[in-house]
C-alpha cells in the first residue's frame, strides 16, 4: 500500500513503457504514431519531435523522485503485485463503461481516440499497444500528477476546504481529460458527443481516484490495462 506511492516505483514502471513507446514510433514511420497530446502541444510546429514529451514526463517524476528524498530500492514482488492491481483495476474500468453502454443501448467509441479512431484502427495490435504505452504515461502524468495535483495544491493554498477542493479538482480534470478526447480541444480527437464525453469523463474520475489512493504507477498501468482491453474486444479474442 505504501511503496507503489512512492516515486522510485513510478520510474521502474514509467521508464520501459516510454521505452517500449519511444522505439517504435521512432521505427514505425508513421506520422501518427505519436500520442494525440503530443499532437496538440506540438500542433504549431507541423511535426511531433521525439523523445521530448516522454522525456519531460520521466524528469518531472526523477524531480518528485530528488524533492522526496527517498531511496531506489524496491522489492521486485511489489512490481509484480502492482501489475495484478493494475490489471483489475483497469478490467473494471472497462466493463464499467460496458455496463454504461448497455444501460443507454448504444456502442460508444471509446477506444485510446488521441490520435483518431481511424488512424489506431489501421494499426495492428502490436503497434497499438505500443502507443498505448506511450498514452497511458504521458495522459496519467499530464493529467493527473501535474495537472490535477496542481489545481489541489492551488485550490487548498487559497480555499480552506480540503475536501472540496479535491472533488472541484477531480471533476476539473476529468473533464479537461475528456474534452481532449474530442475535437472541441483536440483536432486530431473523435467527432463530439455528449454520452461518449460523460463516459470517458468518468473514466477520468476513474483513474483520478486510482492515482489519489493508489500512485502514479498503479495509474499508469491501470490506464495501460483499460486501453489494451479495446485492442482484446476490437479482435474477438
Amino acid at each position: 500500500m505504501e511503496q507503489t506511492r512512492r516515486p522510485a516505483f513510478a520510474v521502474f514502471w514509467l521508464l520501459p513503457l516510454s521505452v517500449i513507446y519511444e522505439i517504435w514510433a521512432f521505427t514505425s514511420g508513421n506520422p501518427q504514431a505519436r500520442s494525440g497530446l503530443e499532437h496538440l502541444l506540438f500542433s504549431w510546429m507541423g511535426f511531433v519531435p521525439p523523445l521530448v514529451i516522454p522525456g519531460v514526463c520521466l524528469g518531472l517524476v526523477w524531480w518528485w523522485h530528488r524533492k522526496s528524498g527517498d531511496n531506489w530500492e524496491v522489492d521486485s514482488r511489489h512490481l509484480g503485485f502492482a501489475a495484478g492491481e493494475a490489471l483489475v483495476l483497469g478490467l473494471m474500468i472497462f466493463f464499467g463503461t460496458r455496463v454504461l453502454q448497455l444501460g443507454f443501448a448504444t456502442s460508444i467509441e471509446l477506444g485510446e481516440g488521441a490520435v483518431s479512431s481511424t488512424a489506431a484502427s489501421s494499426l495492428d495490435w502490436i503497434e497499438q499497444f505500443a502507443r498505448y504505452c506511450g498514452a497511458a504515461v504521458v495522459e496519467e502524468v499530464v493529467f493527473r500528477f501535474v495537472l490535477l495535483t496542481g489545481v489541489v495544491v492551488s485550490l487548498n493554498r487559497y480555499l480552506r476546504v480540503p475536501r472540496a477542493n479535491l472533488v472541484l479538482a477531480v471533476v476539473s480534470t476529468s473533464l479537461l481529460f475528456s474534452a481532449f478526447h474530442y475535437t472541441i480541444l483536440n483536432p486530431a480527437g473523435n467527432p463530439f458527443e455528449w454520452l461518449g464525453f460523460m463516459c470517458r469523463f468518468l473514466v477520468g474520475v476513474a483513474f483520478s481516484l486510482v492515482f489519489l489512493n493508489r500512485g502514479l504507477a498503479i495509474a499508469v498501468l491501470a490506464h495501460l490495462a483499460y486501453n489494451a482491453m479495446f485492442i482484446v474486444d476490437a479482435r474477438g479474442w
